[in-house]
């Protein structure tokens, strides 16, 4: 997607620490990836943390359209 794209693509997984190879190099600066897992509520103490989608999209700056 980011190849054929503008966007903007943003991950959370608790069971890895990063992208793996098949986000291109050129396309690294708008692939955004946090080791964390999406929950109800957001627990910032657990490890790795788990994070809202409301909170996550406050601390990006997103808005639901």
């Amino acid at each position: 997607m980011l190849s054929r794209t503008n966007c903007s693509v943003w991950a959370y997984d608790n069971s890895v620490v990063d992208f793996g190879t098949q986000v291109e190099p050129q396309n690294r600066d708008r692939a955004h990836f946090v080791h964390a897992g999406i929950v109800g509520k957001t627990d910032m103490k657990a490890s790795p943390p788990n994070y809202s989608i409301a909170d996550l999209m406050k601390m990006n700056g997103h808005k639901y359209m």
